[in-house]
């Protein structure tokens, strides 16, 4: 049976900024009980046309009624989002797509930037083998919002380790979950060329609708002809099964 999607008016109740990136708490009672890590909401503000559709956000944590977003300031929606003040509301519908699957505290977690959310919901719900998270550079006070062992990765080196996450990914053959941008998925691949089967990854992508009507957010099947759609067939795929 599918599950059950809720559309709700979610309440700010805390805004935490760190520099171009937000962490925004909303009471969602129905969606924070029913999000599993790995699914997202679609949100909109207001009654206004510009932006004309909602836009698609992974959960980086859900407990006690409401759900925290993690969100880089990027354009319109996003720059209203940071423009909220707290006990605003706005509209979500949720949760959309389908999760990462429990395996416990056996799993190697990689994300990039705010492609990081997901993979904190699965640390902090089941725990982590490793869990690491790349940002081009330090940002203050982000890095402490991320349960304890996570190892940080920056570009420049201004804050834990120097480079990408996916220069600290071994070749073995432990599971992996990953999310961020294309070319750290990509390299992830080429480490992984050889285990794809065990490395899945959720997949960011523009979203018109959120549960597969639209049909904007293809991603190219790699053992067949056609694509998957990342709302509803994903965004968690295993990554011998997509072309990016």
């Amino acid at each position: 049976m599918p599950q059950k999607i809720y559309s709700e008016k979610g309440r700010l109740v805390e805004k935490r900024i760190f520099g171009d990136f937000g962490l925004f708490t909303f009471s969602l009672p129905q969606i924070a009980k029913a999000v599993i890590p790995g699914q997202f909401v679609m949100l909109k503000i207001g009654d206004e046309k510009d932006p004309l559709l909602s836009r698609p956000f992974s959960v980086f944590y859900a407990e006690d009624g409401k759900i925290e977003l993690l969100i880089k300031k990027v354009g319109r929606t996003t720059s209203k989002l940071f423009a909220l003040s707290e006990g605003e509301k706005i509209s979500f519908l949720g949760p959309l797509g389908n999760g990462f699957k429990n395996m416990g505290d056996s799993v190697i977690l990689v994300g990039g930037g705010s492609g990081v959310a997901p993979l904190n919901f699965y640390a902090r719900k089941y725990g982590f083998l490793r869990f690491l998270v790349g940002f081009p550079t330090n940002i203050e006070g982000l890095f402490k919002v991320f349960p304890s062992g996570v190892e940080v990765i920056t570009e420049d080196g201004t804050f834990g380790k120097r480079g990408f996450p996916t220069d600290y990914v071994e070749g073995s053959e432990k599971i992996i979950y990953a999310c961020g941008p294309v070319p750290m998925l990509k390299a992830l691949e080429q480490k992984r060329q050889n285990n794809l089967e065990n490395t899945y990854v959720s997949l960011e992508s523009m979203m018109g609708c959120g549960f597969g009507i639209c049909a904007g957010c293809g991603v190219k099947k790699r053992k067949e002809e056609g694509y998957f759609r990342v709302c509803s067939d994903g965004p968690v795929f295993s990554f011998s099964l997509i072309a990016i």
